[in-house]
């Protein structure tokens, strides 16, 4: 079986393998990225999620493809949230893209919150 990106398996729209007869989904393979078109390793729950469903669908001799992956992720250790979407500067790079890199300090609760640091009251 081919093997790509990390030594996940490579599979088509389709989610096929290069073995005939034989799909995989999840974690154990790669997908393209939509923004730079390359393979791209992403192991998280929803990209799991939905190319399990194109699977699915395809073993059971019906048609479906998954279009591939954002890079869209978000982590929350302690009280740090941390979210990415798109290419980082070396993937953007590579790609042949021009980089412009933020950094955005902020809440992720409402402005009227307690949590986002005001009182109710003010």
């Amino acid at each position: 079986m081919e093997t790509g990106e990390r030594g996940a398996v490579v599979v088509d729209r389709q989610q096929r393998t290069s073995v005939d007869g034989v799909w995989a989904a999840g974690d154990c393979c790669q997908s393209i990225h939509r923004v730079s078109g390359r393979p791209s390793y992403e192991p998280l729950g929803t990209v799991a999620n939905k190319q399990g469903r194109v699977a699915g669908i395809n073993i059971t001799g019906r048609y479906a493809t998954f279009p591939g992956v954002l890079g869209t992720a978000v982590h929350r250790i302690c009280e740090a949230e941390i979210g990415r979407t798109g290419l980082n500067e070396s993937e953007a790079a590579e790609a042949g893209f021009a980089t412009v890199s933020v950094r955005v300090e902020a809440t992720t609760a409402a402005g009227y919150l307690d949590e986002a640091g005001r009182s109710r009251s003010s």
